[in-house]
Parts: C-alpha cells; sequence; structure tokens
C-alpha cells in the first residue's frame, strides 16, 4: 500500500530504514519496508529536478563575487 502523503512517505522510509526509528514512532519495521517498496514504485519520494539559474550549477545563481 503506497503512502497518502510525503510525509507518511518520509516516516515510512525512515521507519524502513532505522529499526531504533520505527519503535520510537511505534511502526513495524516490516509494515514500514512494504510501505517504503511501494512508495518506490509511485515515485512519491523522488527529488524534483531544480531549475538552473544563471550561476551555472543551481543554488542562489549567484555569480563570481
Amino acid at each position: 500500500m503506497p503512502s497518502k502523503t510525503a510525509k507518511q512517505a518520509r516516516t515510512m522510509a525512515g521507519a524502513a530504514h532505522n529499526p531504533a526509528f520505527a519503535k520510537k514512532v511505534g511502526i513495524s519495521p516490516a509494515v514500514a519496508k512494504d510501505f517504503n517498496r511501494a512508495d518506490a514504485k509511485t515515485g512519491i519520494l523522488r527529488k524534483k529536478k531544480r531549475l538552473q539559474g544563471p550561476g551555472g550549477a543551481g543554488g542562489t545563481g549567484g555569480g563570481n563575487v
């Protein structure tokens, strides 16, 4: 079952990769891993591409200072 929100997806990813965090938030690591696998298929946690500014490699777009 995929996560409903990005916040839920981040929480499940954290619980899937860190058993101590899973215990702290009360989520079974096995359930978190199931959610994380489903989220990987939907792409909910993929980073969005940033637009390049005039500076070249993204960031603030500033030039030489």
